[in-house]
């Protein structure tokens, strides 16, 4: 599902590329033969140019955001903000502004606009992270022992409540904010968590940004532990999109 979304994303753009060199001459052609004094708009004196290889230079930054997006786990969560406005912008330009300026074809501008929206609504709303990394049965990666899961997946562990989740990171840190029903797990407590834990029941480490929970996750399997895992990201990514308890 993942994979599909990644390239329809990167089919929308490309069709917005295209689009954007054939409204160009459409404006042109539109202004060589006078029909644009019905607008009341000049285009031959507007620099349609600029505004042509700047979305070309956008749309190309986007895709190859899109692009990395398939090898980068958890990509989305970090650019997908950045990559919502892009599509929205194609809504306008030039899907929208082309209802100005042809008389037939509206069919297909619609269609231009609906899939530009399309890649709005799930960059902005849907939270749908895009990377081949992620794709494939199982619970993540397998390393050292443990595995690594992005947030996606620890959030549904979580709401399936057969998992332990524990937090690595400060005491403050911990205080101030933690995933629900997380445990601190500190040097103080962490011979105790060992000695009364059931070690075939999934642990569901995270630190700050995914780092030192990979050695945490490490220790437990060493300590006997069946099915540990690590958050790739870590807090800072989980906050972004899921719910917190302070």
């Amino acid at each position: 599902m993942r994979n599909i979304q990644g390239v329809l994303l990167l089919a929308i753009l490309a069709l917005d590329g295209l689009a954007d060199g054939l409204f160009l001459k459409l404006v042109r052609f539109r202004a060589l033969t006078g029909w644009e004094d019905e607008l009341d708009f000049d285009s031959l004196s507007f620099n349609w140019k600029l505004v042509h290889h700047a979305a070309l230079a956008v749309t190309g930054a986007a895709m190859a955001a899109v692009l990395a997006g398939f090898f980068l786990r958890s990509f989305y969560r970090r650019a997908g903000w950045a990559l919502a406005p892009v599509f929205l912008g194609g809504v306008v330009y030039p899907w929208g502004l082309a209802f100005h300026y042809v008389r037939t074809f509206h069919f297909i501008l619609l269609l231009g606009i609906l899939a530009n929206a399309y890649g709005f609504l799930v960059l902005a709303f849907f939270k749908r992270p895009v990377g081949l990394l992620d794709q494939g049965g199982g619970r993540g990666k397998k390393m050292e022992g443990f595995g690594q899961i992005d947030v996606e997946e620890a959030a549904r562990m979580l709401q399936s409540g057969n998992a332990v989740f524990v937090d690595v990171r400060d005491p403050a840190s911990y205080q101030a904010a933690h995933v629900p029903g997380a445990l601190h797990l500190t040097d103080a407590n962490v011979e105790d968590f060992v000695a009364k834990a059931d070690r075939a029941k999934p642990v569901v480490v995270y630190c700050y940004h995914g780092h030192t929970s990979q050695g945490a996750a490490a220790y437990l399997v060493d300590q006997g532990f069946q099915e540990v895992y690590s958050v790739i990201g870590g807090f800072e990514e989980w906050r972004q999109t899921e719910k917190i308890e302070g």
